[in-house]
C-alpha cells in the first residue's frame, strides 16, 4: 500500500503545471448580475465558497450531483455584470465547482473601472461574459485542466475559468469479501450468531441444521438490473493546438481576445482569423488548424 501511494504522489508532481486534455459536462450552473461599480472578483468568490455541492436522486446507485447556492440579499442591478457558477464533471470523473470569467479576468475589469469609471466597455470582456452565459447545464465542452485552471473551447474560442473546489472520484484498493447469505440458504456459513451466545430452541422451531438440498434443484434467482446515474456525454468534436509566437503584443482570434504573447491553447479544428496587435503596426492573417496537430504563427505576411 506504501508502495501506490508513493506511486501516485510521484505521478501527480509529474503532471503538475500541465495542461491535462479532457472533456467536460455541465451537472448545474446559477447566474448573477452584479453591480457595475461591484469589485467582481471579491463577490464572486465569495459567492462561490458560500455554495455547496449536493447529492440527491435516491433511485440511483451514483447519485445525481447539484449546485446549491443561498439566495442574495442585494437586489440585482439592470446595468451590472453577470457572472456564473459551474458544477462540471471531466472523462475521468473528477467534479469541478468553476467560476466564469477567470479571477485574473476580473482582476484586470476591476482595476480598468478603478482607473476610469467613466470608460466605455471593453469588447472583449463583453465577449467573455457572454461564453460564460452559454455554458448551460447539460452540455459537453472539450476542455483542458491546468492547476486551478479550467480551459473550455467553446464557439471556436478558449474560456478560461477559475476552479474553486475539485471533488476527485473515490478509489478502493479493495475490501476482503464477507458474504451475508440468508438462513437456510446453499451458501449459509453456519448458524446465526448472537451477542451472548445461542439461543435454546423454542419447542416450535428445530434446531438450525445445514440444508442438504442439491444445488442442482435450487432456483436461480434473476439478477436485478442496476439504475445508474447517466455518464457525462463524450463530445466529438475535433481540436488541435494553435501556437502564436510573437515577440509583444496581444493575440486575437476570431476577433476575441486571447491574451498578451506568446499564446500556446487547444482550439475547435478548422480555419481561423489571427491577428497581433499593439506591436507596431496590427498583423492578421488565417490560419488553418487541423485535428490533432498543432499549427505556429510567428508572424502573419505583409
Amino acid at each position: 500500500m506504501l508502495r501506490i501511494a508513493v506511486v501516485l504522489l510521484v505521478s501527480a508532481a509529474g503532471l503538475a503545471g500541465q495542461e491535462k486534455p479532457t472533456a467536460v459536462y455541465t451537472l448545474d450552473h446559477e447566474q448573477r448580475r452584479f453591480a457595475a461599480d461591484a469589485p467582481l472578483e471579491k463577490e464572486v468568490e465569495q459567492w462561490a465558497s458560500s455554495c455547496s455541492i449536493e447529492t440527491g436522486g435516491e433511485a440511483f446507485e451514483e447519485p445525481a450531483l447539484s449546485l446549491k447556492c443561498p439566495s442574495s440579499a442585494a437586489p440585482e442591478s439592470e446595468g451590472g455584470q453577470t457572472a456564473a457558477l459551474v458544477l462540471l464533471r471531466d472523462l475521468n470523473e473528477n467534479v469541478y465547482l468553476a467560476g466564469c470569467p477567470a479571477q485574473d479576468v476580473l482582476r484586470r475589469e476591476d482595476e480598468r473601472n478603478a482607473k476610469d469609471p467613466d470608460a466605455e466597455p471593453d469588447p472583449a470582456f463583453a465577449q467573455i461574459l457572454e461564453d460564460c452565459r452559454a455554458v448551460l447545464t447539460g452540455r459537453s465542452f472539450s476542455a483542458t485542466v491546468e492547476q486551478e485552471t479550467l480551459k473550455l473551447v467553446i464557439r471556436g474560442r478558449r474560456l478560461e475559468m477559475t476552479i474553486y473546489h475539485r471533488r476527485n472520484p473515490e478509489m478502493s484498493l479493495g475490501a476482503p469479501y464477507n458474504p451475508k447469505p440468508s438462513r437456510g440458504s446453499l451458501g449459509h456459513a453456519g448458524p446465526p450468531t448472537v451477542t451472548g451466545g445461542m439461543p435454546d430452541p423454542s419447542p416450535e422451531e428445530a434446531p438450525w441444521a445445514p440444508p442438504n438440498e442439491p444445488a442442482a434443484l435450487v432456483e436461480a434467482r434473476p439478477a436485478k438490473p442496476a439504475l445508474r446515474a447517466p455518464q457525462p456525454a463524450r463530445t466529438d468534436l475535433p481540436t488541435g493546438r494553435l501556437r502564436v509566437t510573437c515577440r509583444q503584443g496581444e493575440v486575437w482570434i476570431d476577433q476575441a481576445w486571447m491574451g498578451r504573447c506568446p499564446i500556446d491553447m487547444p482550439i475547435a479544428a478548422g480555419e481561423h482569423r489571427v491577428e497581433i496587435r499593439g506591436a507596431g503596426k496590427p498583423q492578421a492573417c488565417a490560419s488553418t488548424v487541423e485535428p490533432g496537430k498543432t499549427v505556429e504563427v510567428s508572424a502573419c505576411p505583409e
